[in-house]
């Protein structure tokens, strides 16, 4: 699995990061004036029968989100994965906190990207269409939710420690305009995906990497937050080495779903359970000499107070 890099990005669309750990105070999550708007936009609930329901859970009513340059496609869509795709949480579920029935209730969007905005403002777009047309209201809250700490097993971890000669290579590496075969880069670190032992293993080499990236690393294969308590301040090179069945849900992402999709159980409630931390998982982590605590984690949470179950007309 993941021999090509087009499988090491999807890897990487998985690879979520947690939020903020501590808010100060609750905050409602309003407009700004500036805020960018869709042209034109049109909405259609789908009458989510279950015939409709068996369809789109058989891939015949595909639930599909497609952003080009001037428009916006959803189709078949559950409110609460709208939502989550406005406030930028498709892979992070438990961070809304919104009524039940934003699961049940399908909708189709068709909208029209103003000229001069740019594509990565879609989510910004859907919040001021959310609160124009379902009146959406909506505040941040810190909760404490079902997590995991990463932690230094033992005495010492066995992860090496990167020198500022190799720190400063890595980073002309990294600002490189030439591609290195299934390498991802992020902000500071380097990522190396590699299938190995017949192709039932994955060698994911980091360079560069904090313990707070392999904590966020962790959340996209645990699918829940996880934290970084290690205590351990420098950026490390070490081979985290998965099973491939491990890997496949990372790729579905977190609940199962197609990576992206937001699909995922208790997406409602923050508070829920977890999924269960698989045993090839715990062993890539033990390797390193680190392992992953479950416990209540405190984390931020786009609560939702207000929404009304049908849009205004168009």
């Amino acid at each position: 699995m993941l021999p090509t890099v087009d499988r090491a990005k999807a890897f990487q669309i998985t690879l979520s990061a947690v939020a903020c750990l501590v808010c100060s105070a609750s905050v409602v999550v309003a407009q700004s004036p500036s805020s960018p708007k869709f042209e034109v936009a049109s909405i259609r609930q789908i009458e989510y029968t279950d015939q409709v329901r068996d369809e789109v859970l058989a891939g015949r009513r595909p639930t599909r989100t497609t952003v080009s340059d001037s428009r916006v496609s959803i189709t078949y869509t559950s409110l609460a994965e709208i939502v989550r795709r406005a406030f930028r949480l498709l892979e992070q579920p438990w961070r809304l906190a919104a009524p039940e029935w934003l699961n049940g209730s399908r909708f189709d969007v068709q909208a029209t990207i103003p000229a001069g905005a740019k594509t990565d403002q879609v989510p910004e777009m859907l919040q001021a269409l959310l609160a124009e047309r379902f009146a959406l209201v909506t505040r941040r809250e810190s909760r404490e939710v079902s997590g995991h700490a990463l932690v230094v097993k033992g005495d010492t971890a066995k992860l090496r420690e990167m020198t500022a000669q190799e720190l400063e290579e890595l980073e002309r590496l990294r600002q490189s305009e030439k591609p290195v075969p299934q390498t991802i880069r992020t902000e500071t670190s380097a990522l190396t995906f590699r299938p190995t032992a017949g192709g039932s293993i994955l060698q994911a080499e980091a360079k560069g990497m904090s313990m707070s990236e392999l904590a966020r690393e962790l959340t996209g294969a645990v699918g829940a937050p996880v934290v970084d308590r290690t205590g351990l301040a420098g950026r490390y090179h070490f081979t985290l080495e998965m099973p491939m069945p491990d890997t496949a849900s990372v790729v579905r992402g977190p609940g199962g779903g197609a990576a992206g999709s937001g699909a995922a159980a208790g997406a409602s409630d923050p508070a829920g359970g977890i999924r269960t931390v698989t045993s090839g998982m715990v062993d890539a982590v033990q390797r390193l000499g680190l392992r992953l605590e479950s416990g209540r984690i405190p984390i931020e949470v786009v609560v939702v107070d207000k929404m009304s179950r049908t849009p205004t007309p168009d």
